[in-house]
């Protein structure tokens, strides 16, 4: 008995001391628990990391995101206020401007989306893009947004002095009333610049060709679209342009340039060059 007993004694010891020197590598996430019995030896993995996130939902409440404020519309048009209470979707750092009819006729309403005055981009107008709701016809909707600030290589940047003002006028001179926004003035001297949408089939579609005329104007007897750009003082350019069915573009047809004459007391024609 009592060598049975030294024995058992002796075999804990070997346990013991093998336990000690056992090296056990711990990652940041699992803890390993080796216990002996007898032969055997069982191995506990703990995830640290699932024991931390139980914790963290247990002593979190729960919080949901806090669903946006509803567009409210009081238009005066019950279509309407259902189109842009199910249309216009604000972003967080977004607000509604205004909303407003476009023409007395009230053709289109608009509502006006801006840059939240803390989320203004710096350099860039507060104002960031437009919906239009149409009632002539089919109901329909635009959207319009617009480029940073000065991109002038980019379509619908805004120049200096942009109020966004629009506006119905027919500039392809086919009976229907287009779409225009005012892009403020370009260049030196100032010259305004304009967004087109044509109507086309009950639908406004954006062509990007008008926004290269200078301060046009509408020449409804010769149904052509006139330019126009100072250089100088004394001398300016006039641009005439005509819009082409086929291509879908405003195409330029003359090109002319006048100069200050001291001795006519006048600006005379210097020079032009015919595309056509």
């Amino acid at each position: 008995m009592k060598k049975k007993a030294i024995i058992l004694c002796l075999c804990l010891s070997l346990v013991a001391t093998a336990c000690a020197k056992e090296s056990v590598s711990l990652s940041s996430s699992e803890t390993i628990v080796s216990v002996s019995a007898g032969s055997s030896v069982e191995t506990i993995s703990v995830s640290e990391s699932s024991v931390e996130e139980e914790y963290i939902a247990d002593s979190t409440e729960s919080v949901s995101a806090e669903d946006p404020e509803p567009i409210v519309c009081d238009s005066g048009n019950a279509t309407i206020d259902d189109m842009v209470m199910s249309t216009v979707v604000l972003e967080p750092y977004e607000e509604i401007e205004k909303m407003d009819w476009v023409d007395e006729e009230k053709r289109a309403f608009r509502v006006w989306v801006q840059y939240k005055e803390e989320d203004m981009p710096k350099h860039d107008y507060q104002h960031k893009r437009d919906y239009f709701f149409f009632t002539d016809g089919v109901a329909s909707t635009l959207m319009v947004d617009y480029s940073p600030a000065g991109e002038f290589d980019l379509d619908r940047a805004p120049a200096s002095a942009c109020d966004f003002d629009a506006h119905f006028e027919d500039v392809t001179f086919d009976g229907s009333d287009d779409l225009l926004i005012f892009l403020g003035h370009v260049g030196v001297c100032g010259a305004m610049s304009y967004i087109a949408y044509i109507y086309e089939d009950g639908q406004y579609v954006y062509n990007n060709s008008f926004e290269r005329i200078p301060q046009p104007k509408i020449d409804t007897e010769n149904k052509l679209i006139k330019g126009w750009l100072r250089d100088s003082a004394s001398v300016y350019d006039d641009y005439t342009y005509r819009y082409d069915e086929i291509q879908n573009c405003f195409t330029l047809i003359l090109y002319e340039v006048y100069e200050w004459s001291e001795e006519a007391q006048e600006y005379v024609k210097v020079s032009e060059k015919k595309y056509e």
